[in-house]
């Protein structure tokens, strides 16, 4: 019977590799729907294979998958996923404890000015300001918005619950009892005073706001206004003495925000496709958009280049082979999951050390800059950044979810 046992257990082993090396082989066939519809397939797959075997296919994937992207190296991959596990493993660790939603805001509004307003208005002013923060604090990252959503399909439920007390603890339950996570203090400090316009700064709380709208406003803010918006988040970062790991923050802020990538890309478009027409400029603006979904910040303006530079792509290929990028980085974490060898770090150590130098701000800024007026000494003019801005704001409207869900932090 045992004997019997191992071997249909052998024989389902060796069914599962055979439809994962098939999986493989779709994915890395060119076919880009091919490789988006068999890629989940795979690594479904494949943690249904035991080790060793299932650590060997995983190794055997990881070159195929790396040198399919020109350029990209498996120590780049490796050093972001180091980052990745690290990152989330300091966040884990400080969020042991959670604060209220509620509490947050009580403080923050108990410090806005009384003799402001009238004493029968501080009652309204003080649940609108919440309600603001509230809002902010739901759509800050996917995750918040998932659990909003969770919330939401709740409170649906409940208001149509026979019990009349049950209806009416419906939409007080959505906005109670949530809590904010120390690693998410900062953004929300900041967030907060930017919308609620406490900073005392017109033209940076104007900016976040181009931003933040859904009226179609990021196209309207010029690069002075969103380096003047970076300058100021990003002082913010170093002058908080509440961020023990600015680097987190700082990945956090590009990855969200793009200053740097946007202006590659408008440095790009100025450089090879300066007598080109307005329509083809927009068309390679929303294919290098694309580049918003690579986690790895070091390698997008790399990656930007290979657009123009590598003549022998396809620009359909150029497109897919991000998603290869996606799947490389998935695969060292499963081959790291396979090998035990998951990120713990402590304060002393060596990978403390190594991973407090990798996306410090240095390494994330590229400097470049627009024409002034009457000058040609910039990297683009200040027409080519407001097309990489339109830009940003259609990509925006296609791709409102996808570009926070998977491999960041």
């Amino acid at each position: 019977m045992n004997n019997h046992r191992e071997n249909l257990n052998e024989t389902n082993n060796l069914e599962v590799q055979r439809q994962a090396l098939e999986s493989i082989s779709l994915l890395l066939s060119g076919n880009v729907t091919s490789s988006m519809l068999h890629v989940e397939k795979f690594f479904d797959l494949i943690s249904k294979v035991e080790n060793p075997t299932r650590l060997l296919l995983l190794q055997n994937l990881l070159p195929e998958l790396i040198n399919k992207v020109p350029g990209l190296e498996v120590e780049i991959v490796q050093e972001y996923v180091f980052f990745l596990e690290a990152s989330k493993g300091i966040m884990e660790n400080m969020n042991e404890t959670t604060i209220s939603l509620r509490k947050f805001a009580k403080e923050y509004m108990d410090r806005l000015d009384p003799n402001q307003k009238k004493d029968d208005d501080i009652h309204k002013l003080k649940n609108r300001e919440y309600e603001k923060i509230w809002r902010l604090f739901t759509s800050m990252n996917y995750k918040n918005i998932e659990n909003y959503e969770f919330r939401r399909l709740k409170e649906l439920e409940m208001t149509k619950s026979p019990d009349e007390a049950e209806r009416r603890r419906a939409k007080i339950q959505r906005k109670e009892g949530v809590k904010i996570l120390p690693s998410q203090l900062h953004e929300l400090k900041t967030f907060t005073e930017l919308k609620l316009g406490t900073i005392q700064n017109e033209s940076i709380e104007l900016t976040y706001k181009r931003f933040i709208t859904e009226k179609g406003k990021i196209k309207k803010v010029s690069f002075e206004q969103f380096e003047e918006l970076t300058l100021f988040l990003r002082e913010r970062i170093e002058k908080d003495f509440e961020v023990a790991y600015k680097n987190i923050q700082y990945y956090k802020l590009e990855n969200n925000m793009g200053f740097e990538t946007v202006n590659a890309i408008a440095k790009s478009i100025e450089e090879n496709m300066l007598n080109a027409s307005e329509s083809d400029k927009r068309r390679a603006i929303m294919d290098l958009l694309q580049v918003l979904l690579i986690p790895i910040l070091t390698y997008r303006e790399s990656y930007i280049d290979l657009y123009f530079k590598d003549k022998s792509t396809d620009k359909i290929v150029w497109k897919k082979n991000i998603y290869l990028i996606l799947y490389a980085i998935m695969t060292v974490v499963h081959i790291r999951k396979c090998t035990n060898s998951l990120v713990a770090l402590k304060s002393d150590s060596c990978d403390m050390k190594r991973f407090k130098t990798i996306y410090s701000i240095d390494s994330i800024a590229n400097g470049y800059r627009p024409n002034q007026k009457e000058e040609n000494f910039g990297d683009f003019s200040q027409k080519t950044f407001q097309l990489v801005m339109e830009g940003i704001q259609e990509y925006k409207n296609l791709n409102h979810k996808r570009m926070s869900k998977k491999n960041n932090i």
